[in-house]
């Protein structure tokens, strides 16, 4: 039997704290619980938060940076300059061991800046801890401070290395600010989006979508450029104006739920897909088969969807003549800033009942002319599978939307005859889909490489659009013109092959398309991944 004996734990800086264990042999062995750096749990450091003591005449305004943002100072001296206030002394920067935060008092505003906190528990600092539950808790208004360093594509697109994009990085460090629980028992404290760039071509109203701020509620809401480099033009005046609305909006007590939505809008902005913000939640097709279910997110590139944000370099790189012209819709992801506890959720029954009305609403639109090409989701848990395994998240996902399919009797796992039949098709509120899925696992030498992005994503092709652009009769791999390609289809097989990354093309017609939905890792036709049967089973 193993016995335990508990260690006093050791609150100075920087020691470990941890147990010491007897094994059944005798031996002793340390079990590390945790570290601290710099973390007192007394009094030594300074953790009074600068809203501490009240002040009607001012507006205690909390600026929540991104970890990698290095212009705190500059940040706070912009403003003082906005301002005409010249007093150096007023900007105060402090530490908590790697916690670094800054302060400013000028005449009307009270404001203090912080970073995230860390990610790991144990290198977190208590201090730091409590002086920022303090200013969350106190502060009228907060500002998300965003840093576009370089041009605006850079920002957005998915390094080719693997790491996360800026604007994927600024968004879950937005979920940590807004998941805390002094923001959700405050939501109707105004926030301002603040993006520091000298790209002007950023678009905000993306930029807004990408970090999930249109789905904030009541809360009032506004976003604003700045430009702090004097290379292109200091923006005088903007962080003033800024201030100015948040201290208005927080002083108006009596806004109303109308008000407050009002407010997260821009005005002069095009319409976007989504039509309607409501949040619909059952499905029914009339005879029209269009316009049932009324969007509650923002399906496009261009209206800022995160599915398809990620999925552009597939869709920039892949050697398909017409992808890049392809007019996609992107699907709905969970709610990040609303807080859950990860482990009671299904992620794949998550994803099928968030998407089942976009995907009924898609076909509706494709059939009804609208010339859409594909649907984009991401496959909840594949981004770091092997093919066999993404091949079960692939069933489950399609199993589970089948099951909400809103056309009366149909489920096309369980009513459209064998899956591995040549007559098999997904099918979805009445439209046939070609599937095709792609993930990290693919190489280059694969069709459904994914370029770098580390997420697995399974695209939805109504037959219609292969109609559209000529594609819709198959042919056989002895009938293609490999030397002088001049169907879509035949050039589309060139350019794979000659870009080091042929597929398999069936010589006998029909053939079935489930087989070409989760490709295997060598796509020479030796081998096939039966994704439709049970993993244990298969």
């Amino acid at each position: 039997m193993k016995r335990i004996k508990k260690m006093g734990n050791r609150g100075s800086k920087g020691k470990t704290r941890g147990v010491d264990t007897m094994t059944a042999g005798g031996h002793k062995q340390f079990m590390r619980i945790g570290f601290d750096i710099d973390s007192d749990d007394d009094d030594s450091v300074d953790s009074t938060c600068l809203f501490d003591h009240k002040d009607s005449t001012c507006c205690n305004v909390a600026i929540l940076s991104g970890r990698h943002f290095n212009k705190m100072k500059d940040i706070l001296m912009a403003i003082q300059k906005d301002f005409g206030d010249t007093k150096k002394s007023a900007i105060a920067l402090k530490n908590f061991g790697h916690e670094e935060t800054g302060s400013l008092t000028i005449p009307g505003y009270r404001i203090a800046m912080m970073k995230p906190r860390m990610m790991f528990s144990r290198m977190r600092n208590l201090s730091f801890e409590r002086w920022r539950a303090a200013t969350l808790q106190s502060a009228d208004a907060f500002i998300f401070s965003v840093c576009v360093e370089g041009s605006a594509e850079n920002y957005l697109n998915c390094p080719t290395d693997g790491h996360t994009s800026g604007w994927e990085q600024n968004r879950y460090e937005f979920g940590q600010y807004i998941r805390s629980s002094q923001l959700v028992e405050n939501p109707k404290k105004p926030l301002l989006l603040l993006v520091h760039t000298n790209d002007d071509g950023v678009d905000l109203k993306r930029l807004t979508n990408l970090l999930g701020l249109n789905r904030l509620g009541i809360r009032p809401f506004n976003a604003v450029l700045h430009s702090m480099d004097e290379k292109h033009g200091v923006d005088a005046g903007v962080l003033k104006e800024a201030l100015s609305w948040l201290a208005k909006t927080a002083a108006s007590k009596d806004e109303d739920e109308t008000t407050a939505a009002e407010t997260n809008s821009f005005p002069g902005e095009e319409e976007s897909v989504c039509t309607s913000m409501t949040n619909a939640s059952s499905l029914a097709l009339g005879s029209n088969n269009f316009g049932h279910y009324m969007l509650d997110y923002e399906p496009s590139l261009l209206g800022g969807n995160p599915t398809l944000q990620r999925f552009e370099p597939v869709k920039k790189g892949t050697h398909c003549p017409f992808a890049r012209a392809a007019k996609l819709w992107g699907g709905k992801l969970p709610d990040e800033l609303t807080p859950r506890l990860a482990s009671r959720v299904d992620e794949i029954q998550e994803a099928a009942t968030l998407n089942a009305g976009p995907l009924a609403e898609f076909a509706a639109r494709s059939s009804n002319d609208e010339a859409l090409d594909g649907f984009c989701m991401e496959i909840p848990g594949a981004s770091w599978q092997d093919v066999e395994g993404l091949g079960e998240q692939v069933r489950k996902l399609l199993t589970a939307l089948a099951d909400l399919d809103p056309s009366p009797g149909e489920n096309a796992m369980k009513s459209m005859g064998p899956i591995d039949s040549p007559q098999w098709r997904f099918r979805f509120a009445g439209e046939d889909f070609f599937l095709t899925t792609f993930s990290p696992r693919y190489g280059k030498d694969s069709s459904r490489h994914s370029f770098g992005v580390r997420k697995g994503f399974l695209l939805f092709q109504p037959l219609v659009s292969f109609g559209r652009h000529g594609l819709l009769m198959d042919t056989p791999a002895s009938a293609t013109n490999w030397s002088n390609p001049t169907s879509m289809r035949d050039k589309a097989r060139v350019a794979f092959k000659q870009n080091g990354c042929p597929y398999h093309i069936p010589e006998k017609l029909p053939y079935p398309v489930a087989e070409h939905i989760v490709k295997p890792e060598k796509d020479d036709g030796t081998s096939v991944v039966r994704w439709w049967e049970p993993r244990n089973q298969a």
